[in-house]
């Protein structure tokens, strides 16, 4: 996003000074985006920060242009920035929850009790829709109509389907590729320690969901 007026698109960003926390998913989008419109991180000025940081850097035209979450951009588009560029065919992200094989064999109970937590949690929100958007809005510092915007463009799912680990794959060479991450990770085979003890309990997810450093 920016609120720079001489900015209309990503190729405009180059020499502009870019911030984004750094080695996440939103420093994925950056490089993504970038090499889409043929630049890399090197034609831009790109500054690390954190998300409060980057929002009012960008607000106050400090930066010419952030990468913000989903919660931020309506914000900042009530503040006259405008979108530049999203995910959409670039790539698609997955905010994931995972252990590490010792945690999960050490702590089978932690992860079978955060499961089904989170499963209630699920049903609560399909159940309890209106209730579950104003707890978020409050939570979120924003309107009830933004909270059910965001929620009704957000895909809240609590198990990834086979097109998600083929993307988080990509996502993993991707990132290795360009030097964000020390190895390539390898997704949790079914035969895992956590797979084996959760098998009757949640097996399509936990097999699906769960990343491993092995």
């Amino acid at each position: 996003m920016t609120t720079n007026p001489t900015i209309k698109s990503v190729k405009d960003l180059k020499g502009k000074t870019i911030a984004c926390e750094s080695k996440c998913s939103l420093h994925q989008l950056l490089l993504e985006a970038l090499m889409k419109n043929n630049m890399t991180i090197k034609d831009v000025n790109y500054i690390p920060m954190s998300l409060p940081e980057k929002y009012n850097a960008m607000v106050t035209g400090r930066i010419d242009a952030a990468v913000l979450t989903t919660v931020e951009t309506v914000k900042a588009k009530k503040r006259g920035a405008r979108v530049l560029t999203t995910g959409t065919g670039l790539m698609r992200a997955k905010l994931v929850v995972a252990v590490s094989e010792s945690f999960g064999k050490n702590h089978t109970d932690w992860v079978k009790r955060y499961i089904k937590v989170q499963d209630e949690a699920m049903e609560f929100i399909k159940k309890h829709k209106y209730e579950a958007l104003q707890l978020a809005a409050g939570d979120l510092g924003i309107s009830y109509q933004d909270a059910e915007w965001l929620y009704n463009n957000t895909k809240l799912i609590n198990s990834l389907s086979p097109e998600d680990i083929a993307t988080l794959k990509q996502d993993i060479d991707f990132l290795y590729q360009q030097k964000l991450t020390p190895r390539k990770l390898n997704i949790i085979s079914k035969d895992a320690i956590i797979d084996r003890y959760l098998e009757k309990f949640v097996k399509e997810q936990i097999s699906r969901s769960a990343v491993s450093y092995n």
